[in-house]
């Protein structure tokens, strides 16, 4: 791009590399999640972030409820839907065969809720009971920054 169009916001004036730690959280329960692997690494252009994860568990402790990722690099655009992202890959999770595992980032956070997609239960979040103490998944999200 050049400065010579008529775009207000025509050159390419962000961009950004790192890593980060990703976290496995629940909504509820407690004790301290232990890990084999949590490498998460973002490229960030504009406003806009990809962020992968590589996040396996060793205990998940005393957990309950619905699992969600947190340490995201960046905050979320507080919009209806700042983003989400796919499961590469998944050992470890008592879940359906033919299911797909998944994560919408959460509107305004630095956080992504995990969620199952199911032919015959449809979209449920991801609980801690499908999850077991050596669980891991890979993914790709991509999401909007505040």
């Amino acid at each position: 791009a050049d400065s010579g169009g008529t775009m207000t916001s025509e050159l390419l004036d962000d961009y950004e590399e790192g890593t980060f730690t990703p976290v496995w959280n629940s909504t509820t329960g407690s004790g301290t999640v232990t890990y084999t692997t949590q490498t998460g690494k973002y490229t960030k252009i504009g406003n806009v972030v990809t962020a992968q994860i590589d996040l396996k568990t060793l205990s998940i402790a005393s957990r309950t409820g619905i699992v969600y990722l947190s340490g995201f690099p960046f905050t979320s655009a507080s919009t209806f839907n700042p983003g989400g992202g796919v499961a590469t890959y998944g050992t470890g999770l008592a879940i359906t065969a033919g299911t797909t595992i998944a994560a919408y980032v959460d509107s305004g956070a630095e956080t992504a809720t995990v969620q199952n997609w199911d032919n015959a239960a449809g979209v449920t979040g991801i609980a801690t009971s499908e999850w077991t103490d050596d669980g891991r998944i890979t993914m790709t999200l991509v999401y909007q920054a505040a």
